[in-house]
């Protein structure tokens, strides 16, 4: 079957493969962590956080996934918010909380903000 397919075509497919295969291991990683540690998973409801569109998409894929293994859920409705943006040749992600603006250099350095209640 897959050989009928040609091209962009079967790349495509062999991306949304792995792509589904990584989603399902983060999934069952972050759920035999939050049993363990008692901190929200992928089914529970944490902190409610807005991402901004815009900058770079994988930037963007990459902190909504890191979000939510923080036990954040991701929603436009939310009033805290994150954005990933390129400033000056560097990237930063700049969260918004009661008025309150941070940047952050890394995502790992935002994420730990959050767990320890930022």
């Amino acid at each position: 079957m897959l050989d009928e397919v040609h091209g962009d075509q079967q790349t495509n497919f062999v991306f949304a493969a792995d792509d589904r295969a990584f989603e399902a291991a983060e999934l069952a990683r972050a759920d035999a962590h939050s049993l363990a540690s008692g901190e929200p998973g992928f089914g529970q409801r944490g902190r409610e956080i807005t991402l901004i569109d815009g900058g770079d998409a994988a930037a963007r894929l990459w902190t909504r996934r890191a979000l939510e293994r923080a036990g954040c859920f991701v929603t436009p409705e939310a009033l805290d918010q994150v954005a990933v943006l390129d400033a000056d040749g560097r990237r930063v992600w700049r969260f918004t909380s009661a008025g309150a603006v941070t940047e952050y250099d890394s995502l790992a350095g935002l994420v730990a903000a959050l767990r320890e209640g930022a």
